[in-house]
């Protein structure tokens, strides 16, 4: 591809969540997520996954309280492709959230020699209902 990074080994490898929020695009409010744990997995075959949970989590025994884990926790994985010099695009095969199975997500990122900085297009975020939304999310290269 023209405009692709010379060594797409630059962003492959294991990822551990520093920090993340979304940003509400119609009132610009910033929305904090739970305290969250996560790994984002890049292959160099083209493959991804990413999981997210919540990070002081207690053991779901009950109905209820695996419905609010559920509610917290997102996992997808699928094919990515890199598109120019900061972008790459999921296409998603497996997901918790069956609405995006198929779809792709699309990220921008920013790449530093341990960081790796995402945000994400706008979309409808399953834990805010009909809002819009973009999610900025950070990861630390995995030591």
């Amino acid at each position: 591809m023209a405009n692709e990074p010379a060594n797409r080994a630059d962003i492959t490898g294991v990822w551990i969540l520093r920090t993340a929020f979304l940003e509400n695009l119609e009132t610009g409010t910033r929305v904090p997520l739970p305290p969250t744990k996560g790994v984002l997995m890049l292959h160099a075959s083209g493959r991804m996954m990413a999981l997210l949970t919540p990070a002081n989590q207690e053991p779901a025994e009950t109905e209820p309280e695996q419905a609010a884990a559920y509610k917290l926790t997102n996992a997808y994985s699928g094919r990515y492709r890199l598109e120019g010099l900061d972008r790459f695009v999921t296409t998603v095969d497996f997901c918790l959230w069956q609405s995006w199975l198929g779809s792709e997500q699309a990220r921008t990122y920013k790449l530093t020699e341990k960081t790796l900085d995402i945000i994400t297009d706008p979309h409808r975020f399953p834990l805010t209902g009909d809002a819009l939304m973009r999610s900025f999310v950070s990861w630390v290269r995995e030591a």
